[in-house]
């Protein structure tokens, strides 16, 4: 007797390695939006820094603004402006043939010629990349019906309670944020 053995013969299985292309796909889809919310974070603290530099900046303006202002009102008679503002950072109007404004033409880093803080009691301003400056300019004489001079033309009669010897001046301050590419200026108008 003879024994035959048998075998079955399958047809061979090719293996199509779906699976494998699935994985990849779905690697690539996760890479992808974890790529894009590491950028998109990324943008929005930028963004976030920038806000807070501008915000310090306008903080830093706001202070010397400040300090411009409880100058001129505590102090008595003000000292001498010069056209020039040599030393002082007291100015008197422009001359008509100056070009350009005072506060977009002066060098805020020369402490000659700005008030630099801290210029008295106030100290100095943590987090800026440069302390804040203000210039005080006599911009116009509002002691009578006169258009004054500068630029700031009144046109007005002030009332008798403020008649007299009435100046009117413009402090424009200068403040940055912790880089000096955030810059703020802010002004106001004071009649003293």
């Amino acid at each position: 007797m003879m024994t035959s053995i048998r075998t079955s013969h399958h047809p061979a299985h090719r293996q199509q390695g779906i699976a494998l292309i699935m994985a990849l796909v779905f690697l690539m889809l996760l890479t992808i939006i974890g790529v894009t919310a590491m950028t998109t974070s990324s943008l929005q603290e930028k963004m976030a820094g920038n806000v807070q530099n501008k915000h310090g900046a306008f903080q830093a303006a706001e202070s010397a603004l400040r300090a411009g202002e409880a100058y001129l009102q505590t102090t008595g008679p003000l000292p001498a402006f010069t056209l020039a503002g040599v030393t002082t950072g007291h100015y008197l109007p422009a001359a008509a043939t100056a070009a350009g404004s005072l506060w977009d033409t002066v060098d805020w880093q020369d402490c000659a010629k700005v008030i630099c803080l801290p210029a008295g009691p106030p100290p100095t301003i943590d987090g800026v990349a440069t302390q804040p400056a203000y210039v005080i300019e006599e911009v116009a004489d509002a002691s009578g019906s006169g258009g004054g001079t500068g630029s700031l033309v009144t046109g007005f009669k002030p009332p008798p309670a403020v008649s007299g010897t009435s100046k009117i001046y413009r402090i424009s301050a200068r403040g940055t944020g912790n880089t000096d590419a955030a810059v703020a200026l802010v002004q106001s108008v004071y009649r003293k």
